[in-house]
């Protein structure tokens, strides 16, 4: 156990992308823009499921929690977290932020084990949804004690069209006031989702549908100028 953190204490970009953190009790919130870019923030407990293990069979030493300790500095070091602090138990309280880029697939923890999901679409339209939680599933999270209860709220700007959603909470006003929120608890909870839509988001997945056009026909080109130059090369060595 303490060989395996201290690797990774050396490889923690690698690690926290992996999606070994699972989410526990946490208040989770997308600012959504009409062009796809989004703000993230997730402010709550993250645990390491490997440690959530043996922690609940009493097999975690001293030096294991020093080192999952470090882990947390570590942590601090990636500028997506404001703030990162072991609280035992294989547990971390944390605040993360994280800026998304229009077009970009944005998986929280990470794309392994995805609890959190924002995605572009193939028709140029943006797509925030959550994984299921099956019952299997939970019963075997308790059984390491780990006990999931959060929020996921979507902030929506000026300009963005809700195609579908099943907020357990929606804005109030006309939808001019407040958010979109889900709770994520059990599975009867509806599993959040939300399809928007936008005239920017259409005209930036045709722009990047043109763009791949582009690059595809320029690669073709100088494959066939390639091929070209072999013939003339063969012709010659004939002659």
């Amino acid at each position: 156990m303490r060989n395996t953190l201290k690797m990774l204490l050396i490889v923690i970009t690698i690690f926290m992308m992996s999606g070994c953190f699972i989410p526990e009790k946490f208040n989770s919130s997308f600012t959504i823009n009409a062009d796809g870019s989004a703000d993230f923030k997730y402010d709550g407990t993250m645990v390491y499921g490997l440690a959530a293990e043996h922690a609940a069979a009493g097999r975690l030493s001293s030096k294991d929690e020093k080192d999952l300790e470090a882990l947390a500095g570590e942590m601090r070091k990636d500028k997506s977290f404001r703030s990162a602090k072991y609280i035992g138990r294989a547990r971390y309280q944390v605040v993360m932020e994280q800026h998304i880029l229009p077009g970009k697939p944005f998986y929280f923890p990470g794309q392994g084990q995805a609890m959190i999901m924002l995605l572009p679409t193939n028709d140029g339209q943006l797509e925030l949804r959550a994984a299921a939680i099956k019952e299997k599933d939970l019963a075997g999270l308790k059984r390491i004690g780990l006990n999931i209860d959060g929020t996921v709220s979507a902030n929506i700007a000026k300009g963005l069209t809700v195609v579908k959603q099943n907020a357990t909470s929606t804005p109030g006003l006309f939808g001019l006031f407040g958010a979109y929120s889900w709770r994520i608890k059990s599975p009867s909870d509806p599993t959040p989702y939300m399809l928007l839509k936008s005239p920017e988001l259409t005209k930036a997945f045709e722009d990047r549908q043109k763009a791949k056009a582009q690059a595809a026909e320029a690669s073709k080109r100088e494959f066939e100028e390639k091929m070209k130059k072999i013939e003339r090369s063969q012709r010659n060595i004939k002659l």
